[in-house]
């Protein structure tokens, strides 16, 4: 979340899609207000969680894919990103 006023700056139409489980303790929660704070919440969509095969959509439609994985010790989700 920290690149997002960087990619602004840089690319000022750029968008965003965040898919995080809308749980009260998801710590992306807490990025909200980053985002009302820039002014850029009609730069990002914020979807909540999606089932894994609906994941493949957004993967194939991005022009890259950022997985901030705080649990996992080998990124699985990463390297089945690159396999796509």
């Amino acid at each position: 979340m920290e690149a997002i006023p960087e990619i602004a700056k840089n690319i000022p139409d750029f968008k965003a899609f965040i898919i995080v489980s809308k749980s009260k303790n998801n710590p992306a929660n807490f990025e909200l207000e980053l985002i009302k704070k820039l002014k850029l919440e009609k730069n990002i969509v914020w979807i909540d969680s999606v089932e894994y095969e609906e994941i493949k959509k957004y993967i194939l439609a991005s022009d890259f894919v950022i997985i901030p994985s705080l649990a996992e010790g080998f990124g699985f989700a990463a390297a089945e990103t690159c396999a796509l």
